[in-house]
């Protein structure tokens, strides 16, 4: 069935439904209004009553137009997924979905009328929305269970309307790339400083910055007048410039090496728990992992830069040489 719908249902970010991805069958209630009507003819044959009879072709011929009605209010629908955040293993994920008319890239909700009911492919839980009461993006919940790059399951959309007739449905596969951290483990473990030191929490360094004043010295031209000791020259003294000092902390290295003592995913897990702690403390680290090496740097992008390698980590290692 998957491999049938991959042809059927190609990978994509965003769909109009339409001939290609609908699939309409009678719903059990479809199906049971459809066998009343033939016992109605086997009846009004059997009788000879033709009251029973155009009772039965008024509701076969219904049933008929209903199948118009259902496919072309489910082919309105313009369906596209958003951007989904990271989160750790273990987490659920938030996958937003857009529903609606992307002419304008709005995503404003088109003219479809009865719940559509969202869920995904295989799974019995599904969420409901009617479409003249809700706000774009859907947020549809995934349970996540390991770290690394996962594929979303297909998302299967359905909608009765207008008499519950027939089901319209599509089972939608979305590309997107979503990342799943490790989760992060505490541990009591401290990452090396630049100099191969056992110890991180070394003494800071200052630098030249623009964050404490530091000193006086004599002004050199060109030097940004804001710097220029005013209160020296009013006085009749020389041109003196105030020095500014930063302070900032050693540089650090996370090496995966350093948890012999641990399995392998454990030692993933407590180096996410060590990027966490340095990244919120702001102090500039690199990661040594065993395929490759990433520079000292510091911030948010550089944070997500080692989660992300540290995610797509093999699954399994030989010994930690």
């Amino acid at each position: 069935m998957e491999r049938w719908l991959t042809g059927r249902i190609p990978k994509q970010r965003a769909y109009q439904l339409d001939m290609s991805n609908i699939f309409i069958f009678p719903s059990r209630f479809g199906r049971w209004f459809l066998m009343m009507s033939g016992l109605l003819f086997i009846l009004g044959t059997n009788y000879r009553n033709n009251m029973m009879l155009l009772l039965s072709f008024f509701l076969v011929s219904i049933f008929l137009v209903t199948l118009l009605s259902s496919f072309a209010n489910f082919a309105k629908l313009q369906i596209h997924i958003g951007k989904t955040k990271s989160v750790f293993a273990g987490e659920e994920l938030n996958i937003p979905i857009w529903i609606g008319d992307n002419d304008n890239q709005d995503f404003i909700p088109n003219q479809v009328e009865g719940n559509i009911h969202v869920s995904w492919w295989q799974q019995d839980t599904s969420i409901t929305l009617d479409p003249n009461d809700f706000t774009n993006p859907v947020g549809i919940s995934l349970a996540t269970k390991e770290r690394g790059e996962i594929e979303l399951p297909r998302l299967t959309f359905e909608n009765f309307y207008p008499l519950g007739l027939y089901r319209c449905w599509t089972h939608l596969n979305f590309e997107s790339k979503i990342i799943v951290y490790p989760t992060p483990v505490s541990t009591a473990l401290r990452p090396k400083n630049l100099q191969g030191e056992e110890n991180s929490e070394s003494v800071p360094s200052l630098i030249a910055g623009s964050d404490d004043f530091d000193s006086l010295k004599s002004y050199q031209k060109g030097e940004p007048m804001q710097h220029v000791a005013w209160k020296q020259v009013a006085k009749g003294g020389d041109w003196l410039s105030k020095t500014y000092v930063e302070d900032k902390g050693s540089t650090v290295w996370l090496d995966i090496q350093q948890f012999s003592d641990v399995d392998y995913e454990t030692a993933i897990s407590q180096l996410t728990y060590l990027v966490l702690q340095l990244a919120h403390q702001k102090v500039e680290y690199g990661l040594a992992l065993p395929t490759h090496t990433i520079v000292p740097g510091s911030g948010d992008e550089h944070m997500n830069l080692c989660l992300t390698q540290l995610a797509l980590l093999p699954k399994h290692s030989g010994e930690q040489k």
